[in-house]
């Protein structure tokens, strides 16, 4: 399920924008897009290539005798310089476990005014591999292009069938290329009561137009000259920004289900995966804990033991886990299957778990007003501790305190999946959250052409520790100098000479370190140091514009930081904190000098847009402090 519903999330946000369906082409096509072409914005001409015109039309089709859902979308694709990367070879990605085989139509109108159309014999498919085994059920179709070149227009018309609905859900406005032209149409038969809206909170230009035939209504969202998505990765909650139709599509029926409705259907779904077996009851006898807390976190680690990661997506068990006992057999499983085998383990020691749907940080999540599955791409398992507080815990997490194998996920929303109680939440980390770094340096006098030199400790606490140690675990002895000397100068600024890990945990790292401090001696009059390193936790972080990128968010965080000083340096230019975001204060003891920074966990939306600004301009000041000789 991680690798499926993720790979459906990118594709629909990235890649319904490339791919087409098919209409006879005729020339006035071209002469259509030759007008576009002309209109493209000045400002785009370094791209390598721009959508003309771009549109998806949603509607309800029957196939094979049943009602399906179906998805056409139509693209002219402008290729402004040649990249071979791009557009040279089309790919098409398709999904046997809740779609038909798409139908697939692509033609090239050339400078010369010459065309070319694609032949059945040139659409080529194969599935993809992960391993080099064939693993999954995602097969990929792909078209060459011939005679690759600029002012190419191609045009894509791909046409999608879901009999497995409830895994669509939304459709985004703009994506990874610049589009002169875009549209999307949303058809919805009269007698059905279909969720649905178009959010824009990015407050794009769009015209909505809406229709009525005899049989169905028509809601159709048009906008023009639609400046490319940079980096959606970064929002914490890029649904909430981009301009997108988002539905709640039934896995049947004519009426939007409810997420208690989704649930139980799901639920339903998947109860071969929770089926007892003596397998699973020779496993339970071997814990031995009486403690709630305790049993928990040992079948915890047991189930760490005897089955690792590995996701295998044939078939229907891209979206639902197989049984318990096969699992325990094959000795692996995806993220959905080691958390059922984890329930039916708990269970058997007479403790009750609810599995929990959510998705990793940066991607689309769920909508409270349009359930969907197409929301998801991981599970996780949820459980009430000894003190009635609900906790949550991630087995596809190989290393460190069960605790906090979740933590990489918290704040995201989630569906929390109980018999005839399934509902929405946020995964609250509570108590366990811990996001912290202490160091503690040395300035002092270099060697040769090193004229000064810091030195010192740096520890990571809790968040700070679990971003760095799965990366540390992954890599052999000769991998982690070269790792270590990186990650400290992207997250502290510091040009290390030598660095160590002294203590290593899930919860806990301690590193040592020598850098390069010439850099921050200031040569002028008296002479000083600028305490630029250790930087905060990240390094410099940069100001984007509200307006372009969508609202700021800022984790909750602690730092505090101490430099021994040299003889002598006894002036200091410093600057405080005290913002909404941020505090920070710098203090002076004889020759330490030390910095304590706490950031609040903060979402800043546009109409904050000034705070933000004042923000990142003091924060530059008080990450830069100056001490001088006296």
């Amino acid at each position: 399920m991680k690798l499926f519903i993720k790979n459906m999330l990118l594709f629909y946000m990235v890649c319904f924008g490339l791919f087409s369906c098919a209409i006879p082409v005729k020339k006035s096509d071209n002469q259509e897009m030759q007008k576009l072409v002309a209109s493209i914005p000045a400002k785009w001409k370094d791209e390598t290539a721009v959508k003309l015109k771009d549109s998806t039309h949603i509607f309800f089709s029957t196939r094979m005798q049943k009602k399906v859902l179906c998805v056409r979308n139509i693209s002219y694709i402008y290729v402004a310089q040649r990249n071979p990367n791009l557009f040279e070879r089309i790919f098409v990605n398709d999904y046997e476990t809740i779609e038909y085989k798409p139908t697939i139509q692509l033609y090239a109108f050339y400078p010369d005014n010459k065309s070319w159309q694609a032949r059945p014999m040139a659409i080529k498919r194969f599935r993809t591999k992960e391993n080099e085994i064939y693993e999954s059920n995602r097969w990929v179709q792909y078209v060459d292009i011939p005679k690759y070149q600029e002012k190419l227009i191609l045009r894509l018309v791909v046409t999608r069938y879901y009999f497995r609905p409830e895994f669509y859900n939304q459709v985004v406005m703009r994506d990874m290329y610049n589009v002169v032209n875009r549209s999307i149409k949303f058809s919805v038969p009269k007698n059905y009561r279909i969720r649905f809206g178009f959010l824009n909170n990015e407050k794009l230009d769009v015209d909505t137009v809406i229709t009525e035939d005899e049989n169905e209504i028509n809601y159709e969202y048009t906008a023009k000259n639609l400046l490319k998505i940079d980096d959606y990765n970064r929002l914490v909650k890029p649904e909430e920004w981009y301009a997108s139709l988002h539905m709640s599509l039934p896995p049947s029926g004519e009426i939007s289900f409810t997420w208690k409705q989704l649930g139980d259907y799901y639920l339903g779904m998947i109860s071969q995966a929770f089926e007892p077996s003596r397998e699973i009851i020779d496993i339970a006898a071997n814990i031995k804990s009486s403690n709630r807390d305790s049993i928990i976190k040992e079948a915890f680690l047991l189930l760490r033991q005897k089955v690792r990661y590995h996701a295998d997506e044939k078939k229907i068990y891209a979206i639902m886990p197989r049984p318990a006992k096969l699992i325990i057999n094959r000795g692996y499983g995806d993220c959905k299957e080691m958390s059922s085998l984890l329930k039916v383990l708990l269970r058997e020691k007479g403790i009750e778990t609810n599995l929990a749907l959510t998705i990793t940080k940066s991607n689309f999540q769920l909508m409270e007003n349009y359930p969907s599955l197409g929301s998801f791409n991981h599970m996780l398992l949820s459980y009430k501790d000894s003190k009635g507080l609900t906790r949550y815990i991630d087995p596809t997490v190989n290393f460190g305190n069960p605790a906090s194998s979740f933590l990489h996920i918290h704040g995201q929303k989630a569906l929390l999946i109980k018999p005839g109680n399934t509902h929405t939440t946020v995964i609250d980390a509570g108590d366990k959250f811990l996001n912290k770094i202490i160091t503690q340096s040395s300035i002092q006098p270099g060697t040769g052409t090193v004229k000064w030199q810091l030195s010192g400790n740096i520890e990571l606490f809790g968040m700070a520790a679990f971003r760095i140690l799965p990366i540390i675990n992954d890599l052999n002895q000769e991998e982690k100098k070269p790792f270590l000397t990186d990650m400290l100068k992207d997250y502290f600024n510091l040009n290390t000479l030598s660095s160590s890990v002294i203590k290593l945990t899930s919860d806990y790292i301690k590193i040592q370190y020598k850098a390069n401090f010439n850099k921050a001696y200031v040569d002028m009059d008296k002479g000083g140091f600028v305490l630029e390193s250790p930087s905060l936790f990240g390094g410099q972080v940069r100001y984007t514009t509200l307006e372009r990128e969508g609202p700021r968010f800022f984790e909750a965080i602690e730092q505090y930081d101490s430099w021994q000083l040299p003889p002598g340096f006894t002036d200091f230019e410093l600057t405080n904190i005290d913002h909404a975001i941020a505090t920070g204060k710098w203090q002076q003891n004889k020759n330490i000098i030390s910095r304590q920074f706490i950031n609040m966990r903060t979402n800043i939306q546009n109409d904050n847009r000034e705070s933000l600004v004042s923000y990142f301009k003091i924060r530059k000041k008080f990450s830069n402090a100056r001490i001088w000789k006296k």
